[in-house]
């Protein structure tokens, strides 16, 4: 079944949004924005029209990962991030960067660091789809299921968080779970705060 999203998308702005009492307007711009971003990024992979995208061009799990160019933490996550997107491609889920710099920045990041994931641009002067997910800190790394659910919430690096997503790619995938650290590989947790 197909189920266009425009008419569901305009009743979330019309109806839906208006009547929730003390959503801060920043709020319902961050809502506006961060489907905005996603709306165009399954356009994007889908090769279609955002006005033609259904539902189920929505249907995959998406890891979200949030950075900025100068942060060590996320200059050391980063390419662990990519040796997942090698290893398990675009199986059943999508890893989607959100960079908080601008697009020079962010594209000299992500040829240093070898991203070939895609990697969308928050806007720099609000942060807008970085504080409708509340982040304190980057890096922070989302799993957000199929019905749009955040599974797995990790900020800063912490080995198991990611090892909880590369299994989650996995099943999503239906492969079996890849090694993602080499053997004698010294992986070292880094906390905010």
């Amino acid at each position: 079944m197909n189920t266009p999203l425009a008419n569901p998308v305009k009743r979330f702005f019309s109806d839906y949004l208006p009547v929730q009492k003390g959503l801060a307007t920043n709020t319902i711009m961050a809502y506006r924005d961060t489907i905005k971003l996603l709306l165009c990024y399954a356009a994007d992979t889908r090769k279609k029209p955002v006005e033609t995208l259904t539902v189920e061009d929505l249907d995959e799990p998406l890891v979200l990962a949030f950075f900025k160019v100068s942060c060590p933490t996320c200059q050391y996550a980063f390419p662990f991030l990519e040796r997942l997107e090698r290893a398990y491609g675009h199986t059943g889920v999508r890893i989607i960067g959100v960079s908080q710099n601008d697009p020079k920045q962010t594209a000299a990041f992500t040829k240093e660091f070898g991203i070939t994931f895609p990697v969308l641009l928050d806007d720099t002067t609000k942060y807008p789809v970085s504080n409708a997910y509340g982040l304190t800190n980057v890096p922070t790394i989302f799993w957000v299921a199929q019905d749009g659910e955040i599974e797995v919430s990790s900020v800063g690096w912490v080995k198991a968080d990611f090892e909880d997503v590369s299994r989650k790619m996995a099943e999503s995938g239906k492969t079996a779970p890849v090694v993602v650290f080499k053997p004698g590989e010294d992986v070292r947790d880094f906390r905010a705060g």
